[in-house]
């Protein structure tokens, strides 16, 4: 039972250097390797796609024994989507995740400014 709290010290204190990055949000349905699927939402270190992201969340089981459970994990994100792998510290069990996620994939474009012009020499010989 330490090892987990152990494991789980470890991985908070992995995420915790991405914290510098945009956080996002990912709903969708869950899996447990125990057989039992859920409704569940994550936070998700980061918010652009084709990433490496960490996770916490926390999932509704609605026909399960135990009806909550509270993950941790790592996963990938994709175009408007993301897809995870956790522990679920309520079940007991690994937990695969996969759904709709808040993923800024826009492209950022920088301008140059235009060259700036001299303006026109003053020519004072007008005769």
């Amino acid at each position: 039972m330490k090892m987990k709290y152990i494991i789980a010290v470890l991985l908070i204190m992995g995420l915790n250097s991405n914290s510098f990055a945009s956080p996002t949000y990912m709903a969708g349905v869950s899996f447990t390797f125990g057989g039992d699927f859920g409704l569940t939402l994550k936070a998700l270190t980061d918010d652009k796609k084709s990433r490496a992201v960490g996770s916490i969340g926390a999932t509704y089981y609605p026909f399960a024994a135990k009806t909550f459970g509270f993950d941790l994990g790592a996963g990938y994100t994709y175009s408007d989507a993301a897809a995870i792998v956790s522990w679920d510290f309520i079940q007991n069990s690994v937990q695969f995740s996969a759904g709709y996620a808040d993923i800024d994939d826009k492209k950022k474009r920088y301008y140059a400014p235009p060259p700036v012009t001299a303006p026109p020499a003053n020519n004072n010989n007008l005769n």
